[in-house]
């Protein structure tokens, strides 16, 4: 049975929605530290940086609001995501953090091709498909928490070649995608709703972008035009993602002035056989209609 069109959301889930969104930008920008401390807490942070002097920004500025987890094979990634499961249903974590998730991925691309060796060297036929399914289970597993998802990645510029080559990956004009291997780099983007790019202006005031000027990539479900370009902050990210334009509540609630009905248009009653002779006497008339002496001259 088809689902009408408004009764696809109500005004309460969209004012409300958790935010699921993939943050790229350049290193050393401040990603982790910027999502961390703005985010809704309590946190759980599942990080691939082996280096923990990377959350030192993040206790610097958001304090004891976060736990996190090292996950460095398989089996660690899939504990982390029972804990993020387990903590979100009991109410003690809020925001799930990835980060790095392209530092984690290296560590499954790594384990997923070194099984693929029989002998005669990694066969990335056989490592690639199982890779691949990996990072859409991460993705999968924790959007389907009811809490808000960030996952931080660095970035591969691309763009200005020729799709018809061996790549399958490559598109026309520049583009930004996540710094993952295969067609991951491709198609892990398209997973979330929000792609947002974190930059540092001229002045030093750090910005989310949603809608850079001439590339592809980033782009939100809801975001664009005066929201294109944000402060730094998750709080307003949400924040403009849950607001409900007033045109958008009318139909919603069943109040859009009834522009459109359930009900079928009467139809139009058959012309008689009589009318059917006037019209056609009308046609061939109008065609014998002598033209005007301005469309004479221009042939």
């Amino acid at each position: 049975m088809p689902t009408k069109a408004k009764d696809l959301f109500t005004v309460s889930d969209l004012e409300t929605a958790s935010t699921h969104a993939l943050i790229m930008g350049p290193p050393k920008v401040g990603k982790t530290t910027t999502i961390i401390a703005t985010c809704e807490a309590p946190t759980y942070v599942i990080t691939g940086n082996a280096d923990k002097e990377s959350l030192y920004g993040a206790l610097a500025m958001a304090g004891d609001t976060f736990e996190m987890d090292y996950a460095d094979t398989w089996n660690t990634v899939l504990e982390c995501i029972e804990t993020a499961e387990t903590g979100v249903k009991e109410g003690k974590y809020k925001t799930i953090v990835v980060d790095d998730f392209q530092y984690i991925a290296d560590k499954i691309e790594a384990a997923c091709l070194a099984k693929s060796n029989t002998g005669n060297g990694p066969d990335g036929r056989r490592a690639y498909p199982v890779y691949h399914d990996r990072l859409e289970h991460i993705i999968d597993s924790l959007f389907a928490l009811n809490c808000h998802v960030f996952f931080i990645c660095h970035y591969q510029e691309v763009g200005d070649q020729n799709p018809s080559g061996d790549d399958a990956t490559q598109r026309y004009g520049a583009g930004i995608v996540p710094l993952l291997a295969g067609k991951s780099r491709a198609t892990v983007g398209g997973r979330f709703t929000n792609v947002v790019f974190l930059t540092i202006d001229k002045t030093g005031k750090r910005l989310f972008r949603v809608s850079p000027q001439g590339v592809w990539g980033p782009g939100s479900w809801k975001l664009g035009g005066e929201n294109s370009e944000l402060p730094a902050d998750v709080g307003e990210l949400t924040r403009a993602l849950r607001k409900v334009p007033d045109s958008m509540k009318r139909v919603l609630e069943g109040s859009d002035g009834g522009s459109k009905t359930d009900e079928a248009a009467p139809p139009k009653a058959r012309p008689s056989s009589d009318d059917s002779d006037k019209n056609k006497s009308n046609e061939k008339e109008s065609k014998w209609k002598p033209k005007s002496k301005t469309a004479v001259a221009a042939r």
